[in-house]
């Protein structure tokens, strides 16, 4: 044929695997096919058919297919570094908190960030819009707390200034706090410290409250006894208040200032509800003050014991010792006398016990024996001293020493000669307890007799 220009050629209109091209190969015209002119993976990729957001991928030798590409996905493609894919993937917005409201949707941003000074409402998306396991960061680096709803206005959490929120989806339906999950950080540690809980712990208490504690401090609770070390600051209560609040210095030296002070010479009148005491003022009254019993009794009414071996109290009125009146150190002094019978003209002796509450139950001392004695129808003195100290408090252990004697039927004296140590009872000091005397005999008869012509207790508290 002849030469032609390729200009001057018409055009065509498509072209099919069939058509031939003329190509200038190493110099010689030769002819080739579409086919051999685009290779098989361009054939497989002209073969697709073209369309929006679509990509063409081979699925194999000579073989290809389309592919979705989304927008978001292009915004990813066209990152240039793995920091940038970052971005696009998490996202990031701030926002200025201005009393105002600001509406997430499924394509806000997963980090979250809340500046300024002010209040703001953060309403999560719909859930329906959702997928499962979406989540949202809200950091809160304002100073007002930011109220976090569901799309339904439904109040999720509260955020305080400086906390952190991770909130996930969890139910893509419904607009309550049900299709939310959230995770809030609330606490803060600062640089270089750490806090370790290693059991559960529970604060409580109103907002602006701190504790502060010292190089080695211990908190101090309210369970068992504690010890303060160091100065601490107690508020001062009002003059005379009458409470168990702590009493800082400065109000014992307003209590010891406001007291009257007595001029020498003068009497101290002591006004009670029983009627009006006026003790006489001299030089020894202090010193007379301080070695003076705390509680006493006396008693010289008496009973007579008689023909009985039962344990019978002895004492005509009633001693009472105060609940928590003995303390560590306390000494309790009992002294009673007598006369006694013996004409059984068998072996007998009268046995005197301390009881304290019932005879039947409360503890009790064998305190002393009056020993056998011959026959005799004279009635013969005694008297018994007996000491007891606090050795210990809780179950209050006391220890007790005796001593007794009778006189002699014949010289008429009495012979303190029988004395004992060691003995001991436990009792509680806490609630108020009744000290009794009682007397037994060893046999019953009715010619032996003790009787008691009176008897004395003082309990003096320890210096």
């Amino acid at each position: 044929m002849p030469d032609s220009k390729i200009s001057a050629l018409p055009d065509a209109t498509s072209v099919a695997d069939g058509d031939e091209f003329a190509i200038v190969q190493g110099g010689v015209t030769k002819r080739a096919t579409r086919a051999e002119v685009l290779g098989t993976g361009l054939t497989a990729v002209a073969a697709l058919t073209s369309a929006a957001d679509k990509q063409p991928y081979y699925t194999g030798a000579g073989t290809a297919a389309l592919a979705d590409l989304t927008a978001f996905g292009r915004s990813l493609n066209d990152d240039t570094t793995a920091a940038a894919g970052r971005i696009t993937l998490n996202g990031y917005a701030t926002t200025a908190t201005a009393a105002g409201t600001t509406t997430l949707t499924v394509d806000s941003p997963y980090l979250q960030f809340f500046t300024g000074t002010s209040t703001q409402t953060i309403v999560l998306p719909v859930a329906s819009t959702m997928t499962l396991g979406s989540q949202f960061y809200i950091a809160n680096n304002s100073t007002g707390a930011l109220t976090v709803q569901s799309s339904g206005a439904n109040v999720i959490t509260v955020m305080a200034a400086g906390s952190r929120l991770m909130v996930t989806c969890i139910l893509a339906s419904g607009t309550g706090v049900a299709s939310w999950s959230t995770w809030l950080w609330a606490t803060e540690v600062a640089s270089g410290k750490r806090l370790i809980v290693s059991n559960s712990l529970t604060f409580t208490g109103t907002d602006g409250s701190t504790v502060a504690f010292g190089a080695g401090g211990t908190v101090v609770y309210t369970t068992g006894d504690q010890t303060l070390s160091g100065i601490k600051s107690f508020p001062t209560a009002a003059p005379g208040t009458n409470t168990t609040q702590a009493a800082t210095t400065a109000f014992t030296t307003a209590a010891i200032a406001a007291l009257d002070v007595v001029t020498a010479g003068t009497n101290i009148t002591v006004t009670s509800g029983g009627g009006t005491k006026t003790i006489a003022t001299e030089a020894t009254f202090a010193a007379k003050a301080l070695a003076a019993p705390r509680l006493s009794f006396v008693d010289t009414v008496g009973a007579n014991v008689v023909n009985t071996t039962t344990e019978t109290d002895l004492l005509g009125t009633t001693w009472t010792i105060p609940a928590n009146r003995l303390v560590v150190g306390s000494i309790v002094r009992v002294i009673a006398w007598g006369t006694r019978i013996d004409n059984v003209g068998v072996a007998s002796t009268t046995t005197f016990n301390l009881r304290f509450g019932t005879i039947a139950a409360g503890p009790s001392i064998g305190i002393v024996q009056l020993p056998v004695r011959t026959a005799s129808a004279t009635a013969t003195p005694w008297r018994w001293e007996v000491d007891g100290i606090v050795i210990s408090s809780g179950g209050t252990k006391v220890v007790w020493s005796a001593a007794m004697g009778e006189a002699s039927v014949t010289a008429g004296v009495t012979d303190f000669q029988r004395t004992r140590g060691g003995l001991s009872t436990v009792i509680d000091p806490t609630v108020i307890t009744d000290l009794k005397v009682t007397a037994m005999h060893g046999v019953a008869n009715a010619n032996l007799s003790t009787l008691v012509s009176g008897a004395m207790c003082f309990i003096t508290d320890p210096l």
